[in-house]
């Protein structure tokens, strides 16, 4: 995997390098930490770039959800919506949705709280995805992420001690409308968690398992 610097990404992509930490820290870019500095993989940048100049503004989340449920469900969409999964390859999918995620960092002594708080997600809940002997345990079991479970992220970060901290091993997911409509996190959202992994096993785990489903809901709705 190739890197470039905070400061190339930004002006790749026309944002500050501000911005790019900011997303590095909420996952909406890959990169690695060096000491107090970031390097951002290449690959992540250009996926950004051609989302943004290809796709105009970031999907809505409400649109990101339709998406999930109608994979998840292998149900039919709208003409528009359904294009999307037609038109894009896994990867450009998984950040698509992404981008209508948003990711807080914090960390706790009593990470155990927490888990039992989050409806978990990308490498957290990973048996979701396969029934292959050992490849649940392809995640980082110390790190918890998942979506908040009938609890404020205020309340969450009180009950089970949350400091904010970009060295945080408790990632907190949420929409950016703030809805999760469902009671537990879908299979094909899980899968869109891990793709956004910085690890490339359970990267490639989640882009399999959205490769999958979407093949199955292509071969049911195309005509």
């Amino acid at each position: 995997m190739s890197f470039v610097s905070t400061d190339d990404a930004a002006q790749q992509l026309g944002i500050t390098p501000r911005r790019v930490v900011q997303l590095l820290n909420q996952r909406a870019l890959e990169g690695r930490r060096v000491q107090r500095d970031w390097l951002v993989s290449a690959s992540s940048v250009r996926q950004r770039q051609a989302l943004s100049s290809s796709r105009g503004r970031p999907m809505a989340a409400h649109t990101a959800r339709s998406l999930v449920d109608a994979l998840d469900e292998n149900t039919a969409l709208p003409a528009r919506r359904a294009e999307l999964l037609r038109t894009r390859e896994a990867e450009l999918l998984a950040s698509a949705i992404a981008h209508s995620v948003i990711i807080d960092t914090f960390a706790t002594r009593d990470p155990q709280s927490a888990s039992a708080r989050l409806h978990l997600t990308g490498e957290s809940a990973l048996d979701r995805l396969t029934s292959l002997p050992g490849e649940a345990l392809i995640g980082t079991a110390r790190e918890v992420h998942g979506y908040l479970q009938d609890t404020s992220l205020d309340d969450l970060i009180d009950d089970a001690m949350l400091v904010r901290s970009d060295e945080g091993t408790i990632h907190v997911y949420r929409f950016r409308d703030d809805e999760f409509p469902w009671t537990e996190a879908p299979a094909t959202l899980i899968a869109v968690d891990a793709a956004r992994s910085t690890s490339s096993r359970v990267r490639a785990a989640g882009l399999d398992a959205l490769d999958r489903t979407r093949t199955r809901w292509l071969a049911g709705h195309t005509s």
